[in-house]
């Protein structure tokens, strides 16, 4: 039996194939190896197989370990460690289901968030990593949220659990929100009066926006634009205004009154005003400038 035996040189190169070849699997598989090892031993020995396979330990698809270019050492601490630690792993029983983790959250959004009747709501919990290997928690679990004020749009659910060994999850969740508010019907110019043919109830999303708006049409109808805006847009407090019940140099009436008697006189506008405004008059009689608060058109009310 003949004994070949490689030069020097072609042995390297060897070793060179095969530990790039080895550090690619190694690449691809660090991950789901420590998870292996984190669930099976505990926390402490899948730190330690990531340090051995940092410095060239390698775990391959059977399990077995091999060494390139370190000492016997790090695999006689590891085997120590496991032989000397008890055996964490979660089994099926003792897991805790990820649907009962959804079910928590979908039951603490439905007791935070209040709706009317014309409101409708689309809860998305996303997604949880079905790698975690969670222990089953023997008390109720408790979701948690930093965003109690407004449970809305795109944001984080926290989910935690106490005894018997503590964790915490958190979870993606997506709340959209449908109401039905008012646009316009059609373009409309600024400075025009809105009446009911100029705008419509129309359902959309209100949850990934923080624009204020109406919902209904005596809000906004008797109300003057301030700027042009297209057909299906969507009214907001920016967009409107009081329309102005008195206009500067115009005459007006003051009224001044008590439970028991009221006077009228004639006076003249210093300034515009809408209704609810207090706004400067000039008494004609007297020639005195007073403040007075817009009641009506053509009204202004000032003290006795």
């Amino acid at each position: 039996m003949k004994v070949k035996f490689l030069s020097s040189r072609k042995r390297y190169h060897h070793y060179d194939q095969t530990q790039n070849m080895i550090d690619s699997k190694l690449a691809h598989n660090r991950q789901q190896t420590y998870f292996r090892f984190y669930n099976q031993y505990g926390d402490m020995a899948g730190k330690l197989l990531m340090f051995c396979i940092h410095t060239k330990w390698l775990l391959s698809k059977n399990n077995r370990l091999y060494h390139s270019m370190v000492s016997v050492p790090c695999l006689q601490v590891m085997l120590i460690l496991l032989a000397s630690a008890p055996v964490t792993s979660v089994t099926a029983m003792e897991r805790q289901s990820l649907l009962d983790i959804k079910s928590s959250i979908m039951q603490f959004l439905d007791n935070n968030i209040t709706i009317d009747t014309n409101t409708e709501m689309d809860i998305r919990v996303g997604k949880i990593d079905p790698r975690l290997q969670l222990r089953q928690c023997s008390k109720p679990l408790q979701p948690f949220s930093k965003h109690s004020g407004n449970l809305s749009g795109n944001i984080t659910i926290g989910v935690r659990c106490s005894s018997p060994k503590p964790w915490t999850v958190y979870v993606p969740t997506e709340i959209n929100i449908f109401e039905h508010v008012i646009v316009s019907a059609q373009p409309l110019a600024r400075g025009q009066l809105i009446s009911q043919g100029d705008i419509k109830i129309m359902k959309l999303r209100t949850s990934h926006n923080n624009l204020a708006y109406y919902r209904k049409p005596d809000n906004v109808i008797g109300m003057v634009l301030s700027r042009n805006i297209s057909a299906g847009k969507v009214i907001t407090p920016r967009l409107i205004q009081m329309p102005k019940l008195i206009k500067r140099g115009e005459s007006v009436t003051l009224l001044a009154k008590t439970p028991y008697l009221a006077v009228r006189m004639k006076g003249k506008a210093m300034e515009d005003g809408t209704m609810g405004q207090l706004i400067k008059v000039r008494n004609i009689s007297s020639n005195r400038v007073v403040e007075g608060i817009v009641a009506k058109a053509s009204i202004v009310e000032v003290p006795m």
